[in-house]
């Protein structure tokens, strides 16, 4: 009996641990994936924290696919020398095929970081067999 427990605990954990790690590819919408031609591309740096999409939270992840349309994203700021204390909330709208992403900028105080972020769209030739090579352009 305590073997089980621990063998449950153990698996659990490891569960855990696998979904929050590593750089992927979050989809907004269920089902198969789609090709870029149907979907926007939204992706950030590392020192934003994506935190929902349009209020569903989003796990941790370096890119999301989503369907056209007005969207609100909310999103944090996090580095080795500041995280922020309030989010942001940016809304924008994506078209299908496109590709966006979220910029930011900061200034530093005497006693306080301040910063800002925003959606721009990237304007680079991609074609779709590009789409799953992103993070080779």
């Amino acid at each position: 009996m305590k073997v089980k427990s621990i063998l449950c605990i153990s698996i659990s954990l490891t569960i855990l641990i696998l979904w929050g790690c590593g750089p992927g590819t979050y989809r907004m919408y269920s089902g198969p994936p789609l090709s870029g031609s149907q979907v926007a591309l939204l992706r950030w740096d590392s020192v934003i924290n994506v935190i929902s999409v349009d209020g569903m939270l989003v796990p941790r992840c370096d890119r999301i696919e989503l369907f056209p349309g007005d969207h609100n994203v909310q999103v944090g700021y996090s580095s080795s020398r500041f995280r922020s204390s309030r989010d942001r909330l940016l809304n924008f709208r994506a078209e299908a095929g496109h590709r966006y992403r979220i910029n930011h900028s900061t200034e530093s105080g005497s006693e306080f970081m301040y910063w800002n972020a925003w959606v721009e769209e990237e304007f680079i030739y991609w074609n779709a067999s590009a789409w799953n090579k992103v993070d080779q352009i």
